[in-house]
């Protein structure tokens, strides 16, 4: 979706609320060997700067990719916002902007 669109995404891996147990999981090396066909698959679209490489292994675990991701047209945002406060996602959540 974001590279159709021409999008980045931006992530905040330490803000990302993890499975109990995974960090400490993927800093003992236990990553599924999916995880690295699905770093490779985006390898060239990917900008991980100094991001711990624990980090980059979860976010590419496919055990993990049941997250939400919504893209949502600039007038509704704030509506969408005002409902995920509402129901108390917020404090999961992150508004970002193209």
């Amino acid at each position: 979706m974001a590279s159709a669109s021409r999008a980045k995404i931006e992530l905040w891996p330490k803000d990302i609320a993890y499975i109990e147990g995974a960090k400490e999981y993927a800093q003992m090396g236990l990553i599924p060997g999916g995880a690295y066909r699905n770093r490779n698959h985006v390898a060239q679209l990917l900008e991980a700067g100094n991001t711990d490489e624990m980090y980059v292994d979860l976010l590419s675990d496919p055990q993990t990719s049941g997250g939400f991701l919504a893209a949502v047209p600039e007038e509704e945002k704030m509506r969408f916002w005002k409902n995920l406060i509402k129901h108390r996602w917020k404090q999961k959540c992150r508004l970002s902007e193209k």
